[in-house]
């Protein structure tokens, strides 16, 4: 996506994988709901369905937000359920 011109926030655990996505020009956000904050389609690609309740319901997860309005939310996560 950066790559075609569009603007790409991201967020990640693991902070070796924020430094790689900033070296391709990804914005890295502190926390899920920051990430999709700004954005009209939030991916989410995770391994564990722990994980996708985190970064959806979780403390900072995306429906936190005030507003989820105009947002499109995919989950492309591979997960054991």
């Amino acid at each position: 996506l950066v790559d075609r011109g569009f603007s790409v926030t991201g967020y990640d655990i693991d902070p070796a994988r924020c430094e790689a996505a900033k070296a391709r020009g990804i914005a890295i956000s502190a926390e899920p709901a920051s990430a999709a904050a700004a954005a009209d389609l939030v991916a989410i690609c995770v391994t564990t369905s722990k994980a996708v309740d985190a970064v959806v319901r979780g403390d900072k997860g995306v429906t936190s937000l005030p507003s989820l309005a105009g947002k499109t939310i995919v989950d492309f996560s591979t997960t054991e359920m």
